[in-house]
């Protein structure tokens, strides 16, 4: 008869699972969850400080480029115009403590690569909802509506979904599902796509699902016109036709999809019309007419480099961009509203920290694309789609500082490194 008991083996493998699933769907939840993942950061930080354990070499990159990020968080607060806020952004960001470690203590062989084809299998689950959708908004309305409205109407009819685990598959600490807004899910929709054509392209599982899964895929991202999304993308590709190839074949590969590229923005109607909508936000940027989109997007540039040159080196402090910003929006354009979200990370960083806070930011992306260059395994490129695919990201909206995306990043990173060191060791292993 068998014992039922668990013993320590069993209860340990368990302890492993839970926590690294609360490490992937932290943001998804209540502040009771996000409360209980930032007091492990605490205790996490606390046992580091008082016994080095934990610093061993798998762990050291990510948590050496998370404590220079904290640090330049922390030290800005100190200067802030409200020192408060810029604190509790500190404290927030704790919680990424004990996701970097939970990946570094609970990885076991493998776990990386299941987790990415759950995370391709979530995003195909998204693009099923979503297709299915939309034929039914053709079938009650008797048309096939226009791009950016469909987009609208799908997110407002599933808006008071989000969250519901019944249909968000949780991973990466968001859903893969159409219970986001575009500018979420298309950036992690191109993410999937990504590590889809990885597998097929360089592991060679060409299987009819697979191709199924990147059709539907690339319809719906071009559908949806996330540009963000577009240009994750097209990083994206690049890295995969990377994979095995010189410096010189890299950079005429580069060239070809840059030239595809070019040829979908005069041809593709979806993306035609968005590359249009930038020359319309532009113009109206330039007449004082301000809309949501890239003329919005412009007006907060123009402020926040307004506000940089008061204090260029240092910036104005952590969490003290929004009380900056109405100064400045309301004296160079008063009938436009200030916002608390600049939509360009590179902004948010020079008006808070300035060019120390800046500098910051490019070595933060900067060394984790140089981590994952050499694009020689799944986790290469996982770091290096984290590095690149955040700087060109960040060129939209201030991702680093948005709970889910920014859980992304940080979760990219440390799944990448652990997976980069766990195929070091068996290396080595075998080696000896």
């Amino acid at each position: 008869m068998h014992s039922l008991a668990l013993d320590a083996p069993r209860l340990s493998s368990l302890v492993k699972l839970l926590i690294f699933t609360y490490a992937l769907s932290i943001p998804l939840s209540t502040g009771v969850t996000n409360t209980a993942a930032i007091l492990g950061g605490l205790t996490i930080l606390v046992l580091w400080l008082r016994n080095k354990f934990l610093w061993t070499e798998p762990v050291s990159f990510p948590i050496r480029l998370f404590g220079i990020w904290i640090l330049m968080l922390l030290l800005g607060s100190f200067w802030s115009q409200n020192m408060i806020l810029g604190l509790a952004e500190v404290l927030g960001h704790l919680r990424l403590l004990f996701v970097l470690y939970a990946l570094h203590w609970f990885y076991e062989p493998g776990m990386g690569e299941r987790v990415v084809r759950y995370f391709c299998s979530s995003m195909f689950l998204s693009c099923l909802i979503l297709l299915f959708t939309i034929v039914g908004i053709i079938v009650a309305n008797g048309t096939f509506p226009g791009h950016v409205p469909m987009a609208a109407e799908i997110q407002e009819w599933f808006r008071h979904w989000h969250g519901f685990s019944g249909f968000e598959l949780s991973i990466f600490g968001v859903g893969g599902s159409p219970f986001l807004n575009r500018v979420h899910w298309s950036p992690l929709l191109a993410f999937a796509l990504t590590a889809l054509i990885y597998r097929m392209r360089v592991m060679g599982q060409k299987s009819f699902a697979n191709w199924v899964q990147l059709l539907i895929g690339l319809f719906l991202l071009i559908l949806m016109q996330g540009r963000a999304g577009w240009l994750v993308f097209f990083v994206g590709c690049m890295a995969v036709l990377f994979v095995g190839s010189s410096g010189q074949e890299r950079l005429k590969k580069a060239m070809g999809i840059l030239g595809v590229a070019i040829l979908c923005a005069f041809l593709v109607p979806p993306v035609r019309e968005r590359i249009q909508q930038i020359d319309l936000g532009y113009l109206e940027f330039r007449e004082g007419r301000f809309g949501y989109g890239i003329g919005d997007r412009l007006t907060h540039i123009a402020t926040g480099l307004e506000a940089w040159k008061q204090s260029p080196v240092f910036g104005h402090g952590t969490g003290s961009y929004m009380a900056v910003n109405s100064v400045h929006s309301k004296r160079m354009y008063p009938q436009h509203e200030p916002t608390i979200n600049p939509h360009n990370q590179y902004i948010l960083q020079l008006v808070e920290q300035g060019l120390l806070g800046f500098c910051v930011l490019l070595y933060l992306f900067g060394a984790v694309m140089r981590r994952g260059w050499t694009l020689s395994s799944p986790g290469h490129l996982l770091l290096f789609m984290a590095g690149a695919g955040f700087t060109v990201l960040s060129l939209s909206s201030m991702y680093l500082m948005d709970q889910p995306m920014q859980h992304v990043f940080w979760f990219m990173l440390a799944l990448g490194e652990a997976m980069v060191q766990n195929e070091k060791q068996r290396k080595e292993y075998a080696d000896t």
